[in-house]
This record gives C-alpha cells, structure tokens and sequence, in this order.
C-alpha cells in the first residue's frame, strides 16, 4: 500500500492520532505522577485519565459533525487536518513541560482534542475516498492503528529511559508527521457506496433495516469494548491476584500473556480486514469475534493457571484484532449517507471509547476490598459483555434474513413459447 493513496492517508491519519495519546495513557503520565511525587498516584492517574477519556468522547462526536459540515460547504475537510496536525504536536510538548499534577491534567485533556479530530478526518474522509476494493485491507490496517500506536509507545519509553520529557515529545511529534498526508485533500473514490455490496448486504435494502443494524452493531461495539477494556486494563491484576503462580513469576508472566495478545491483535486486524474484502461476511466476523473472546475469557476463569493465561490471551488477542479490522468495514456498509460520515464514525469510535472511562470506576469500587475476588467478578463481568454484543447484533442479522424471500421469487415468471 503507497502511503500517499487514499487508503494509506486514511491508516497514516488514524495511526498518527492514537499514537499521541497512547503512550501517555499507559505509561508516561503514570510515571510523571511519581516523579510529581503526588499524593494518592493511582486515585490521580485514575481522574486524569478519566477526563481525557471523556474529553475525547466528546470531540469525536463535536468534530465528526464539524467535518461533514465542513464537507458540504467546502468540499474537503482538509481544514480540521491543517489545524490538528500542529496541535498534536504541541500537545506533546505541553505534556512533557507540564510542571505540576494540575498542567499535567491540563495538557492532557487539551491534546485529545485535536487527536479526536485526526481520527474522525481520517475515518470519514476515507468513507470517501477509498474504493470499495480496498476497503478490506484499509479496515485490518485502521483496527491495528491503535495496538501498534500502544506498542510504539512502551518502545519509546523503554528506549528513551529516564527521559519522561522526550517520552512524551516522540510519540507526538511521530505521531503529527505521520498524520501529516491528511492535510492534502483526497479525491473521491468515484464509486457509488453499493458498488461493492455482495448479496448478503442486500438483505438490509431499506433505511429502517439499516438503521436496525446500525443501532445494534453501535449497542453491541459497546458491550464489546467493556470487555475487550477490561482485558487490556486489568489482565495483570488479574494474574497478580487470581492466577495460581509464584509472585516472581507474576511480572514475567503478566508481560509476556500481553506482548502476545498484542502481536496476535495486530496480525488478526489485518488478517481479517484483508479477508473479508470489505464484504457483508465482515458482520458475521464481527459476531464470531465477540463469541471467542467471551469464550476466552471464560477459559480463564475456569482455570487460571499460567498456561490457561497464555492460551486466553492468545485466543483474545486474535478475537479482539479480528473484531477491529473489520469495523471500519462494518460501518460503511451499513452506513449509506456519506455526507454524515464524519458523526457516525465519531459516534462509534466515542462509544467503544466510552468504557475505558467506565470500567476502570466501576473496577475501583471492586477491588477496594478482596481484590481476587473483585477481579473474578470483574472478567465474568468481561465475559458476559463480549457474549451480550454478540448475542444483540446475531439477532438483528437473523431477524433481517427470515424476512428475505428467496430470490426465486422475484423472478419474472417464464414466458411459454407454446
């Protein structure tokens, strides 16, 4: 793929805007707290990351509609890329020269902004631009933007040192270059947006059908996202407190279960987006996805030995990469009104933002007392979630299709020669 296509810039935008917050998210503010030596580290890091979370929820809903105005009037939402880009950049700076808890929180909050901003453009612009054949392909790269934007932040961290200030400046900076192509327009695809529907999509031939589907895939995305929050939040309390291994085996174990869970989540993101091929097969993937990973994590709590952890995250990492690498797909296919792009996606990525706000309160509220149990009642929990979302959108996919009569019926009755 050429960086420079619309399916490049639309990967290169959505890469470029997680990887400023990523990495602060999961390590560097945590550590700039210690370093702060502030009071009570986890209850701040905790609230910091809250209303980043929340501040980003809402500007992907505010700057999605923003773009699809933007579109109408100008024909282009190059505008948000040419104002964002920079500010991602200055975001890390701010960051990094925060000299207390309170400019910590500050500049935390001001750089998801333009980063929400960066993640809409691209999504929405590459609704647009980016034909139907390579939609598939396009959607397994946007859903491993976010584990790669992750694992390039616990790189530079460990690469960097000590340094918590470049720590914070890299990932920015990269992340602003690599979102950079996004302030050059892209042109549309020319394509209408059924040119590559197969007969499956046909079932949902009405707007009311459609927006069934849509409403549970955004129910259901949601109800995934709790879990797969879960998992990525919380897997090493989980084996620290559940898990039946020695402590000196803890650490090692803890790391080793996550940088496999997210090698496989990449590989599986772009394994499925690259096999369905931006066809209506990528909903009934969806809905498998959302099985494994409730059957993953219910393996875990049934026997949570070091090897059980292994597999567990194993199966849950392809599951839940295979679930991103199909959503970008998911919503196109669904979602026909082109020129309100920009507000679905900035829906749906606000929606499945939302737990990560979510579970980490309803998670301290449990683990303020008997922290194993809590965390067996938190990954039932998990569990639960992920079989829900896929139990809400298998409904709706097999409602709609009793309601389809067979093709046969719809032919035209044969003309007798006799």
């Amino acid at each position: 793929m050429q960086l420079l296509t619309p399916e490049g810039k639309v990967v290169l935008g959505v890469t470029g805007g997680w990887l400023a917050i990523m990495a602060p998210a999961v390590v560097t503010l945590a550590l700039r707290l210690r370093e702060f030596n502030a009071s009570g580290v986890p209850a701040t890091y905790a609230l910091i990351l809250a209303l980043g979370w929340l501040t980003m929820i809402l500007a992907l809903i505010v700057s999605g509609s923003w773009g699809d105005t933007a579109q109408r009037r100008f024909s282009t939402r190059r505008s948000q890329a040419r104002i964002a880009v920079p500010l991602i950049a200055a975001g890390g700076v701010l960051l990094a020269i925060a000299p207390s808890p309170a400019w910590l929180a500050t500049a935390w909050v001001a750089v998801q902004i333009p980063s929400a901003i960066i993640i809409t453009t691209a999504l929405a612009d590459g609704g647009r631009t980016v034909a139907p054949d390579r939609r598939g392909l396009t959607s397994g790269l946007v859903g491993a933007a976010p584990i790669m934007a992750l694992l390039f932040g616990g790189i530079a961290v460990r690469v960097l040192g000590d340094s918590l200030t470049w720590a914070f400046v890299i990932p920015a900076l990269v992340g602003a270059l690599v979102a950079a192509p996004l302030m050059h327009a892209g042109a549309p695809s020319g394509l209408s947006p059924e040119a590559n529907e197969d007969q499956a999509i046909s079932q949902w031939p009405s707007k009311r059908s459609r927006t069934s589907l849509w409403m549970a895939f955004l129910v259901g995305s949601f109800l995934l996202a709790c879990s797969t929050s879960t998992t990525n939040g919380f897997l090493v309390t989980f084996v620290q407190y559940v898990t039946a291994v020695s402590p000196d085996e803890i650490s090692d174990l803890s790391s080793l279960a996550v940088i496999i869970a997210a090698i496989l989540a990449a590989a599986a993101s772009v394994t499925a987006g690259a096999l369905t091929d931006g066809k209506a097969v990528s909903i009934r993937l969806w809905i498998l996805a959302c099985a494994l990973c409730s059957v993953a994590l219910a393996a875990l709590l049934a026997a949570p030995t070091a090897t059980t952890v292994l597999i567990a995250a194993s199966v849950f990492g392809i599951a839940f990469g295979a679930a991103n690498g199909v959503e970008f797909t998911v919503v196109l296919l669904v979602r026909r009104e082109r020129e309100r792009l920009g507000r679905d996606f900035g829906l749906f990525t606000a929606l499945t933002s939302a737990p990560y706000v979510l579970v980490p309160i309803v998670a301290a509220a449990l683990l303020s007392e008997r922290p194993a149990e809590a965390m067996v009642r938190l990954f039932a929990l998990a569990c639960v979630t992920a079989a829900m979302g896929a139990l809400v959108v298998s409904t709706v996919v097999i409602r709609q299709s009793r309601r389809v009569r067979p093709v046969a019926e719809f032919a035209e009755p044969a003309i007798s020669i006799n």
